[in-house]
């Protein structure tokens, strides 16, 4: 039987334990990626030595663009992902 690509989406207010959840589920099923635009923004505003927030707005549209280029190679290997991103 071939495999097939399962996205769970996680997606909610700032501190609603996404990320938690998500770090749970991948020691459960270590074969799942976890993708997050929001880890992407926060792993550049820690190299410029800023806050998320100070980065946001300049780093949000790449942020986005690495979240969807992650998924596509995610799902053309056949694998399965958990989308995890905070929602205002």
């Amino acid at each position: 039987m071939a495999s097939r690509t399962i996205a769970y989406f996680m997606i909610g207010l700032p501190g609603s334990v996404k990320s938690s959840l998500a770090d749970d589920v991948v020691v459960q099923m270590p074969d799942i990626e976890i993708v997050s635009s929001d880890a992407f923004i926060e792993e550049y505003a820690q190299y410029k030595r800023k806050t998320y927030t100070e980065v946001f707005l300049e780093t949000v549209a790449c942020a986005e663009e690495n979240v969807k280029k992650t998924v596509a190679r995610i799902v053309s290997n056949g694998k399965s992902f958990i989308w995890d991103q905070t929602n205002l």
